[in-house]
């Protein structure tokens, strides 16, 4: 939730809320991983995206601020050479839209 909430803090228009649906009715509703680059396709979050960094520190890299490469992701994602939307791209705006309709109404 943290990591999220700083995501929204970089990225997110203002006024932007999140709304924590889950995984299941998600995948019932075809939505994919691919769809949500943070979401695993599981609710259990433990190990999701868990990675040792231990060789990038020891040849001298350095973490980035989180809402720096989220933005930085998100400038990229949008050029036409990142290939982005060849991979399944992500939700559309109305996609997002009608599925929190769904989720209000349900």
């Amino acid at each position: 939730a943290d990591m999220l909430d700083e995501v929204r803090a970089a990225v997110a228009p203002e006024g932007t809320e999140l709304t924590w649906v889950p995984s299941a009715w998600l995948s019932a509703r075809e939505v994919t991983p691919a769809m949500l680059p943070l979401w695993s396709g599981d609710d259990d979050p433990m190990f999701a995206l868990a990675m040792d960094p231990s060789l990038a520190l020891a040849n001298g890299l350095l973490p980035r601020p989180l809402g720096q490469t989220a933005a930085d992701t998100l400038s990229w994602s949008e050029e036409t050479s990142s290939g982005w939307d060849t991979r399944g791209g992500h939700l559309s705006s109305q996609g997002e839209v009608d599925l929190l309709s769904q989720w209000a109404d349900r």
